[in-house]
């Protein structure tokens, strides 16, 4: 495996571990409907405090979604982007607001 796609495959681990956090903190949270199964990006400061609260436990006590994070700074801050990755409704909030 050459560099560059160790480098993609650890990205996605970092991401995948941030989106674990995140949903487990409530930072994310699944279609309300069960339908569709998407998460989305809950924007209380509170949950994304306890996310950050959480991260840097993990951080401290070498948890094994930290692994490939070379600094807690690096975790937080790839929690608190994660809304650019994910919508604040699901498919069934566009879909019911679509119609």
């Amino acid at each position: 495996m050459s560099f560059a796609q160790r480098a993609i495959a650890q990205d996605g681990r970092k991401h995948r571990a941030a989106v674990v956090i995140g949903a487990k903190m409530g930072v994310l949270e699944r279609c309300e409907f069960g339908i569709c199964d998407e998460l989305t990006w809950d924007k209380s400061e509170e949950q994304l405090e306890s996310a950050y609260k959480y991260a840097a436990w993990l951080f401290k006590n070498k948890g094994p979604l930290t692994q490939d994070f070379e600094s807690q700074r690096e975790l937080t801050d790839i929690i608190k982007n994660l809304w650019n990755d994910f919508g604040d409704e699901c498919a069934c909030k566009r879909l019911i607001a679509k119609d």
